[in-house]
């Protein structure tokens, strides 16, 4: 295996920074960051259980950082599960959580659990950086972030020279200037819900929308693709579109169908595919041995 405030009504982010801002003195200083959020509603967790077990786990274990899941919904036993593999929970209820329901309508527990990500500034109150992976994530290595951004930092969505578009599945956030323009985003975020809501997308499109091309670029290894290929010096693996279980299904089924969209994702790069799958298979064996060594009583001394 080759792996061992000048926001225009409800439009965008002009990039003004909070006054007493101390982030432009200190660029080109190697960043510290504990610990790394992470989001899923209560109709998402079980079938992304495993997801969540090999990003919880690696995050944890190989990147060194704290996982911390926001969750909405009731208590449900996969929480314990993630919270013996070091993670930990986080009940939140969105603070737009009335206009998602006029938004999606029925479908709005369903998609909760990618707007949870917005409050994150509300949330964090000791660091002034921290970073957020979406569950499909797999963290390889500690994580290495040269610049403080002035907002977020992150990385293209489908190509690797295409800044115009970014995706919002790992993030670098500046806490405290987050936490200044909240406000404006989050009524940014209301009058996408309530005027005409189409999806997809969904709260990607409100990132980018608001931000427009004000955001500090991520290190591509910390949002790496495996349809780019296999990188030896990427820290973060994003399985962006095509999960791990749906591409070794591709690999172990003869005809196996794929969705148009997924399947030209799979075609560029399949041997990149099957190392990263394998790597995947071995986290997630490591992370159920874990949980299941967390869960047996301590022997009686």
């Amino acid at each position: 295996m080759v792996l061992k405030p000048a926001l225009r009504s409800i439009g965008r982010w002009t990039g003004h920074v909070p006054s007493g801002s101390a982030i432009a003195a200190a660029q080109g200083q190697q960043m510290t960051i504990r610990k790394c959020y992470l989001s899923i509603n209560q109709s998402g967790i079980s079938a992304n259980l495993d997801l969540l077990k090999v990003a919880i786990h690696s995050c944890y274990s190989y990147a060194g950082l704290q996982p911390i899941l926001l969750y909405a919904g009731d208590p449900v036993p996969e929480l314990e599960i993630l919270e013996r593999l070091g993670a930990t929970i986080v009940h939140h209820q969105v603070s737009f959580e009335k206009e998602l329901q006029i938004g999606y309508g029925d479908r709005y527990r369903k998609f909760l659990g990618h707007w949870l990500r917005v409050d994150i500034p509300l949330i964090e109150t000791e660091d002034e950086y921290v970073l957020y992976a979406d569950c499909d994530v797999l963290f390889r290595k500690e994580i290495s972030v040269a610049d403080y951004p002035t907002y977020i930092a992150v990385a293209p969505e489908f190509s690797k020279d295409n800044w115009s578009y970014f995706n919002s599945g790992v993030m670098v956030i500046n806490v405290a200037n987050m936490r200044a323009i909240h406000s404006e985003f989050r009524e940014n975020i209301r009058h996408r819900l309530t005027n005409n809501f189409q999806t997809p997308p969904h709260d990607q499109k409100s990132f980018n929308d608001f931000f427009g091309d004000k955001y500090d670029r991520l290190p591509l290894e910390m949002n790496w693709k495996p349809y780019w290929g296999v990188n030896e010096a990427a820290s973060m693996v994003h399985f962006h579109g095509l999960k791990p279980a749906v591409a070794i299904r591709a690999m172990t089924i003869e005809n196996y169908q794929l969705t148009d969209n997924i399947r030209r994702l799979w075609e560029k790069n399949k041997a990149a595919y099957v190392d990263y799958c394998q790597l995947y298979t071995d986290v997630l064996a490591e992370a159920n041995a874990a949980a299941e060594a967390q869960a047996q009583p301590v022997a009686a001394q």
